[in-house]
């Protein structure tokens, strides 16, 4: 922790006087930031999403978006759905439609599921010109990004100086829009309930099927390995 601390103050210095190697000091922290997040075996997250068609705007898309990994388990959350890495199935759950898919645990869906949801910075690093350091706030290192090309004009980044994580990302897009995105709760030493990635609080074998129970026992359950 203190090394990366120490190079994300080397890179504040040299951003904050603009030498010819700050892209190359920004890169090295945020690298050093991402493998950090790829790499985390046990984290809670959660984030909020908004979107809006200008700064004094109402949100048009409000979403709270919430993980929870344990090792091999996950646990994902938004508003109308929910998905569970367990024991032996994955488990989907469309609230919208009061169904739950069921498969069996299979590196395939894994490995595309954890793509998905994976902190992927690279898109980040690729795509700016010169960043700029906008400063210090309440524990918070802020930088500016401005977009070569494309729908974006500039990113907003916001890194917790102490965990040196990520805690909010901005999008402004050219014609005007904005999204927010807020990490509400960003924890890689949480302790976990013994029952968080328990299938049985969503299904449970009864006369050699899956039942769902609880708040989903009305739900219509499709066990994709039974047909």
């Amino acid at each position: 922790m203190l090394k990366r601390r120490t190079i994300l103050f080397v890179s504040l210095l040299m951003l904050a006087t603009g030498t010819t190697t700050v892209a190359q000091d920004f890169k090295t922290v945020f690298a050093a930031m991402k493998e950090k997040h790829e790499h985390m075996n046990r984290f809670h997250v959660v984030m909020t999403v908004e979107a809006m068609d200008g700064e004094k705007e109402k949100p048009f898309y409000s979403e709270r978006f919430e993980m929870k990994k344990d090792d091999n388990h996950f646990l994902y959350g938004l508003s109308n759905s929910v998905v569970l890495l367990g024991d032996r199935h994955v488990i989907e759950i469309d609230k919208a439609t009061e169904s739950i898919v069921v498969n069996k645990r299979d590196i395939k869906i894994e490995k595309s599921l954890t793509r998905q949801i994976r902190f992927n910075l690279d898109s980040i690093l690729t795509s700016y010109e010169s960043p700029t350091y906008l400063g210090e706030k309440n524990g918070q290192y802020s930088y500016r990004l401005a977009v070569k090309e494309g729908s974006v004009n500039t990113i907003d980044l916001d890194v917790n100086k102490t965990s040196g994580l990520l805690s909010r990302i901005q999008y402004r897009y050219r014609d005007g829009q904005l999204v927010n995105i807020v990490f509400d709760v960003f924890d890689t030493q949480p302790v976990f309930a013994a029952n968080t990635f328990s299938e049985d609080k969503f299904l449970v074998q009864e006369k050699g099927a899956l039942q769902p129970v609880g708040d989903y026992k009305n739900f219509r359950v499709i066990n994709v390995d039974s047909k």
